[in-house]
């Protein structure tokens, strides 16, 4: 009698105490640690890791794959680790951006890694990365120090929007990446793409040579061209020929680096006539090297 007793009351104890304690099943991050990495000649900018950690939270309040319960109790806990570092301001080619000229930029850069704190539950570590550019004016900069805070905060979704839809992006269908594609967010759009490269689904070929026509952001176009390179689509040459004719002369190399990767009749002859046609020495002497790189043998 006294046994049974004994055994109920344990019982109830436990009970009890999981109902006040009770430990998730899901994953869960239960720490956030930040750390700086410094570049000689950078812009003196400083923020608080209390702020950094407010961003962290607001940008993941949303999440469902890992919700941030800081001391939190969990079977599958994470740790998030964020590194950033702010570049030195460099000269860019003047452009011009509402009635100003802009000849210099800054850039921050984000990671955040999410660390699994028994390896038998994750062994891989995950990880997200996010990059803000910003142009200015040499003559009129204006408040640099707000625009790096709100990059700072774009970084920092970018980088968790990642690590959660790379997860979703790596274990779904096609056809689930084909739909986010057209999605309204360049953060998805750009992650899908590279998740397309890294699953090297050429089903999506034909989606991906619609971007280089109707997407509004250069460089979500130029993604989507360094893919179609990957995959060597001879269909995307056309394309890729025409934004080449487009842009910059910067980004007009990296298409003709592009047309290199995928070869062909039709790439040898556009780059051929870059080498003797274009105005420009730069691009001339970039086609002649992309051809003996890449066609040499033929």
């Amino acid at each position: 009698m006294y046994k049974i007793i004994f055994l109920f009351l344990t019982f109830a104890f436990i009970t009890g105490c999981n109902k006040k304690n009770k430990i998730s099943s899901e994953p869960v991050i239960v720490s956030i640690s930040i750390s700086r990495l410094r570049n000689p000649g950078e812009t003196p900018f400083s923020i608080s890791d209390e702020k950094i950690s407010i961003f962290i939270k607001k940008a993941s309040s949303d999440s469902e794959l890992y919700p941030i319960k800081l001391n939190g109790r969990s079977r599958k806990p994470f740790s998030l680790e964020l590194t950033w570092t702010l570049r030195p301001v460099s000269e860019i080619r003047p452009r011009k951006v509402e009635n100003q000229i802009h000849d210099r930029a800054i850039e921050i850069s984000t990671e955040i890694v999410l660390r699994p704190l028994f390896s038998e539950n994750a062994p891989e570590i995950l990880k997200g990365t996010g990059e803000y550019w910003q142009t200015f004016s040499k003559l009129s900069p204006g408040d640099l120090s707000e625009k790096l805070i709100n990059g700072f905060k774009q970084t920092i979704n970018t980088a968790l929007l990642k690590i959660n839809l790379e997860n979703k992006l790596l274990s779904s269908p096609s056809s689930y990446l084909k739909k986010k594609l057209e999605s309204e967010s360049p953060e998805t759009r750009i992650l899908t793409i590279e998740i397309i490269g890294k699953r090297n689904l050429k089903d999506c070929e034909d989606n991906l040579i619609a971007i280089l026509k109707s997407e509004k952001y250069l460089s979500i176009k130029l993604r989507a061209s360094a893919v179609l390179g990957m995959m060597k689509s001879r269909k995307a040459v056309e394309s890729v020929s025409e934004l080449a004719l487009m842009v910059s002369e910067e980004h007009a190399i990296a298409l003709m680096n592009v047309l290199g990767n995928i070869g062909g009749k039709k790439a040898k002859t556009f780059l051929l006539w870059m080498e003797n046609g274009h105005s420009s020495k730069q691009i001339r002497s970039a086609a002649s090297n992309i051809l003996k790189r890449h066609f040499i043998m033929e």
